[in-house]
């Protein structure tokens, strides 16, 4: 059987994908990461102008604090931000959001920690507007637990990840599908990447089925940071005895019941 692997392009001439691709698996590569602000920025704008219909702003993302607030200060003053409860998650999204004069009511580290946050703060959710700035590549569990909740959630696009937004789609596509045996990571900043590129700190869900490999233990507790964990893992790391790892008969591979 072949399989299918994700890797960084970065990794696209390497060592590990000559291994590979020797051993007969089917290489495949995502997108580049790039950040930048959308084609159109109609319904951020739109967004913008109507905060008074939300009672939450919800800054998943260091990209999504960048993106909302350099439009909102085009034509608004952060003072105007005050009557809105404002909630970040991640180390790096607090502290783009303590370079400025913004107040912020709720920090948490992960966004499977937002619906119990909110709970705790808020009390009764029902009946609650959010606005959560992202790339809309999908839903967070917490955006679909704070519906069932009772509220109103309100996902704009706010920034891309990826210039080429077909090949986005393909590979989301594939990952959705089952077209992905395994994900390898050979370094800490690999596993950043694909999860600026898929616009979530959630990986186990959006990678649900998806074997992981990792070439050292920093890289496998990157890894396990969003979620990740049971990676393969060499003792020894190598290129060579990482291929031979990840295609052995006895790795866990392809998705149960493909």
């Amino acid at each position: 059987m072949t399989h299918a692997i994700l890797l960084s392009p970065s990794e696209a001439q390497s060592g590990l994908a000559r291994e590979l691709t020797n051993l007969g698996a089917r290489l495949i590569h995502w997108p580049e990461l790039s950040i930048d602000a959308p084609e159109d920025n109609f319904a951020l704008d739109e967004a913008i102008e109507n905060l008074f219909g939300y009672d939450w702003l919800i800054l998943k993302n260091e990209n999504a604090a960048k993106y909302f607030l350099e439009r909102f200060a085009r034509s608004h003053t952060s003072d105007e931000l005050d009557g809105l409860r404002i909630l970040s998650i991640g180390e790096k999204t607090h502290q783009a959001l303590a370079q400025t004069q913004i107040h912020v009511d709720v920090m948490v580290d992960r966004s499977n920690e937002v619906f119990a946050a909110l709970e705790s703060y808020a009390t009764n959710i029902h009946g609650l507007n959010f606005i959560v700035p992202s790339a809309k590549l999908h839903r967070e569990t917490f955006e679909l637990k704070l519906e069932d909740a009772g509220a109103r959630i309100d996902s704009v696009l706010s920034y891309r990840t990826c210039s080429n937004s077909d090949e986005l789609v393909k590979l989301k596509a594939l990952i959705t599908g089952g077209g992905i045996d395994f994900v390898v990571f050979k370094q800490p900043a690999s596993v950043d990447e694909l999860t600026s590129l898929l616009d979530t700190d959630d990986l186990q869900r959006v990678l649900a089925g998806v074997a992981v490999a990792c070439l050292d233990e920093p890289t496998s507790e990157a890894a396990n940071n969003f979620g990740l964990g049971n990676s393969l893992m060499l003792t020894e790391p190598s290129a060579s005895a990482l291929a031979q790892l990840i295609l052995s008969p006895a790795s866990s591979g392809p998705r149960s019941g493909r």
